[in-house]
């Protein structure tokens, strides 16, 4: 029963790295700004 809820994650996991390359760009850049701010506390 697990593994097929896991699957499910996997599944939608990969569909949302499968964004546009803008989208990804905008993710990584406003990842980059909260490890910024964190390490700025």
């Amino acid at each position: 029963m697990m593994e097929e809820e896991e699957l499910e994650f996997v599944e939608e996991l990969e569909a949302v790295l499968q964004l546009t390359p803008e989208v990804q760009l905008a993710i990584e850049q406003s990842h980059d700004q909260a490890q910024t701010v964190w390490r700025s506390c």
